[in-house]
This record gives C-alpha cells, structure tokens and sequence, in this order.
C-alpha cells in the first residue's frame, strides 16, 4: 500500500455493497476507466477479472465500502465495514461553505488536497461535508458529495464543473419520472432561498442537507421531496 499510495499520480473509485452486492458496479469501474484514461494511467486488468475481484472483496457481513486505487505502481482494494449513524436521514446535516476550485473535477484522482483540506476542516467543525465555492461565486458539489436543491417543487442540480456521481445519475433517472428537474450552478444565496436540499454519495445515498453554515434550509427539517426520492432509491438498492 505505501508504495501504491507514494506515486503523484493516481485515480480510485469507491464502491458500496448493499447486502453483499456491489452498487452499480459496471459504472463505477467504467469511470475508473475514463479517469485513468484522462491520466495516462494503464489499468492491466480486464473488466472481467476486476469485476470478479472486487465480488471476492463484497463477501463480508453488513454493509461495505470498497476503495479502488490505481496508479502507475499498481492497484489496492480496501474493504471497510460502513459506520454512520443512521440520524443523518431522520434529521438531515449540516453542511459549511468553503473556497475551493477544482481543477479537473470530473477525474477521481488521489490529487485532491484542496478538496480533502476542505473536508476535514468542515468535519472538525462538526459538519457533514465541505460545499466547494468557485471563484465565480458558484458551487457545484461539495467535496465528497453532489449537490441538489429544491424550489418551488423543481429539483436543480449542476451539470459542469462536478464529478458526474453514480448515486447522482440513478436519482436523476428516479426524480424524472415525477418531478421537473433543471440543471443550473447555484450560488449561496440560491441555497439559503430553497425549499429543500440534498446531497448523494455513494457511501450513504441520499442525505438530506438541513442547514447551511449553521443557516436553516427551508423549515430545518427533511423536505418532501427530498423523503420521496430517498423512499424511492431505497426501493432502487
């Protein structure tokens, strides 16, 4: 591992497991794809034999996360058990604002630090995530989720300058079906003025976001919508 984790460069992937299954897996590892693409960075395997390897991984009790790393040195894959309390989805998050700009959001490379200063100082704060502010005023995701938000019965979310989540595109695909969804980059002011916010992860999922820099969202509380699309992607894993 300390040699995998040395090199400059690097991509991963993190996978979890809903009752021993890896989620969308053919999707995580096309992305892993792309993004060692992007760096120049060869992945030996087929997707048979990794996709098999990481099934041997998801062979544990309870639920899992993996992490897929993948540098010029080699490949490791961590499998951890999950622990989160569950209150995140009863209660909602908080979330903090920090100024981050990405350089090339779309890649999941181990080169993060920017991003990884931001959530640790959000996290030390008692917050959930660090929302990543652009120079422009916008703020596409947040460190280690994506962002949505809610006004006036329209789901928002941004379609550039992000990583393209997994998690996001299957609620995507779920909210379509019964809400009007529009693609935008918020400002800090359009979160304090939604009904409604959230975030996705592959790790929990939807996670509704309460208060922003200890600002409440709507009436501070899950909103509609937002326990609807959570109802329906717990019917989806």
């Amino acid at each position: 591992m300390s040699v995998i984790m040395k090199n400059h460069r690097g991509v991963f992937e993190t996978i979890r497991t809903y009752r021993g299954r890896p989620f969308e897996l053919p999707a995580h590892l096309r992305r892993l794809r792309a993004s060692a693409r992007t760096l120049r960075i060869p992945i030996l395997e087929n997707n048979r034999s990794l996709t098999q390897r990481i099934i041997t991984q998801c062979r544990i009790r309870g639920e899992t996360r993996l992490k897929i790393i993948v540098t010029p040195s080699g490949r490791l894959i961590e499998a951890t058990a999950l622990r989160f309390s569950k209150k995140i989805y009863t209660s909602g998050v908080a979330v903090a604002t920090y100024q981050v700009e990405r350089k090339n959001p779309a890649v999941k490379s181990i080169e993060r630090k920017a991003e990884d200063t931001a959530y640790a100082k959000a996290s030390n704060r008692g917050y959930f995530d660090a929302l990543l502010v652009r120079r422009d005023a916008t703020i596409p995701e947040a460190s280690r989720s994506n962002l949505f938000l809610v006004k006036h019965g329209i789901i928002y979310t941004a379609n550039r300058h992000i990583l393209y989540g997994i998690t996001r595109a299957v609620i995507l695909q779920l909210a379509k079906r019964s809400f009007k969804i529009d693609y935008f980059l918020p400002t800090l002011h359009d979160l304090y003025e939604a009904d409604e916010c959230f975030l996705t992860r592959t790790s929990t999922g939807i996670v509704p976001v309460v208060k922003v820099n200890r600002r409440k969202i709507g009436n501070g509380k899950p909103g509609p919508i937002t326990k609807q699309l959570m109802k329906l992607f717990e019917r989806y894993v």
